[in-house]
């Protein structure tokens, strides 16, 4: 069930829809977005509140006959004739003509919404084609039409290509439905939750409404809430990772994605040390590593400026928050997840340390540093308090890695306009005076060489307050304090 505010904090892209579907003249636009992110809950809103929409909704389960014939008996209901549906033999030609027919009599603001387009346009069906064709029409008509996907690998072969059947018929960018903010996830979800718990639980699921909803009653509290809605047999996260990689790879596709994201850890991956690990040839490691990287689901790391950027030599990590702590912690719970049948309290077997706060091993460290990376990489507007600590006054900045056989850096920024290399180093534990010392001294023997024309500042991110004394030694050493606070608010 959708959560009620969730439609709030989606204004802008409401905004945004609505412009688009009541412009006096045609027009051809794609939704995007990850699976789960909402795409639909908006599209139907936009439905709802707009006259003249025609909504379909392409299943993952329908034969191309039966999409043929559930489009036909929407168009007849939504237009109150019985054309489509009298007719013996379907195709998507004949529909779209129909469509113009409808539209050039009637003379309406028409808009067409394709929801889940890769399951409607499926191979030979001949619906791209006939969109294509359809659109000469349309466009003079001026109707308006969007194309909605969760699948990058659709609209990379579709529209992206010299070759794509649907390049060139756009008539505005895209239009992206992104997953919600951390500040966002707290202010509509868990508003009563501690900045570490909800950090925490956006580390393992993202901003993904779908996924957020399945949380429920977080006045509960959060331990109680995260085992029974993802480490208990009920839960839907150990099938989900089929059905986030179905949508891009069939069926031996997804068993060699699988394979790879398994080897990818939280310090990263080589494509030589994947080959090594899985035994997979070279060719299907390389091919397979590209399409995970052009479809959103793994990126990799290159030391910043090196000179030839060699893709044997860079290292691959998950960026998807899901898909990271399925891998990361999730498989290894697998069994005892599956025999939790009556929400016994297995979520708090995972930390390593209670004393320690919420520590996952070989997790919460490199995902906190995912976290802050995404955060940087998003370049929202507002942006979050993060760039106002960082003086990042703009979005004309790159965020880079670093390392080499002495030294590695886990996020560099360097702006094109300050001339400033930002070295920031992120540390998931709250450290005491000690330990906080230790870590301030690794960050400033951090070795790295900008440009010439650049200086260093640098950045020690923590997931909680620290005391009194290392905030004076941090100043001390010309270190800024990044608190975890900082990754919520937005600038004032």
């Amino acid at each position: 069930m959708t959560n009620p505010q969730t439609l709030l904090g989606r204004s802008a892209e409401l905004k945004e829809l609505s412009e688009f579907a009541t412009a006096k003249k045609a027009g051809f636009t794609y939704v995007r977005g990850r699976r789960r992110v909402g795409k639909s809950t908006l599209l139907k809103e936009l439905q709802r509140t707009i006259p003249h929409v025609f909504y379909f909704f392409g299943a993952d389960d329908s034969t191309t006959k039966g999409l043929l014939n559930s489009f036909a008996e929407q168009w007849d209901r939504f237009t109150g004739k019985t054309r489509l549906t009298e007719l013996k033999t379907l195709t998507w030609n004949r529909i779209f003509s129909e469509i113009s027919s409808h539209v050039g009599q009637c003379k309406i603001g028409l808009v067409l919404i394709f929801d889940e387009i890769q399951w409607i346009a499926k191979t030979k069906s001949g619906c791209t084609g006939a969109l294509k064709e359809a659109w000469l029409d349309w466009e003079r008509l001026e109707v308006k039409v969007i194309i909605c996907g969760s699948s990058n690998k659709f609209f990379l072969q579709k529209t992206g290509s010299e070759e794509a059947i649907l390049r060139g018929l756009k008539t505005r960018s895209d239009i992206w439905i992104h997953p919600f903010s951390l500040g966002q996830v707290k202010k509509f979800y868990f508003p009563k939750w501690k900045n570490e718990e909800v950090a925490l639980t956006y580390m393992m699921l993202g901003g993904v409404p779908y996924y957020l909803n399945r949380i429920n009653n977080p006045s509960r509290g959060f331990i109680q809430c995260l085992n029974d809605a993802i480490f208990t047999q009920d839960a839907i996260f150990l099938e989900e990772i089929d059905e986030v990689l179905r949508l891009e790879f069939k069926e031996h596709g997804l068993k060699t994605a699988k394979t790879i994201l398994s080897c990818l850890g939280q310090s990263g991956t080589s494509q030589a040390e994947i080959q090594k690990i899985t035994g997979l040839a070279l060719t299907t490691v390389v091919h397979s590593l590209e399409s995970l990287s052009n479809y959103g689901l793994v990126f990799q790391k290159i030391p910043a400026h090196r000179k030839k950027q060699n893709e044997a030599g860079a290292l691959y990590f998950m960026k998807d928050f899901y898909l990271n702590f399925y891998f990361q912690v999730l498989l290894a719970y697998k069994s005892k997840i599956e025999s939790n049948r009556n929400k016994g309290l297995l979520f708090p077997q995972v930390f390593a340390n209670n004393n320690r706060h919420y520590f996952i091993q070989n997790f919460t460290g490199k995902s906190f540093e995912l976290l802050v990376r995404y955060i940087l990489e998003r370049k929202t507007t507002p942006d979050p308090a993060l760039h106002q600590r960082l003086h990042l006054r703009d979005h004309e900045y790159d965020v880079l890695s670093y390392w080499d056989q002495q030294t590695e850096i886990d996020i560099l920024v360097e702006h094109q306009k300050d001339r400033i290399a930002r070295i920031i180093e992120c540390k998931w534990i709250s450290p005491d005076n000690n330990e906080g010392s230790k870590y301030l001294e690794e960050l400033i023997n951090k070795k790295y060489i900008p440009h010439p024309t650049y200086s260093i500042k640098r950045y020690l991110c923590l997931s909680k307050d620290t005391p009194p004394q290392l905030k004076a030694k941090a100043e001390e050493k010309g270190v800024t304090l990044i608190c975890l606070e900082h990754l919520f608010d937005e600038q004032s």
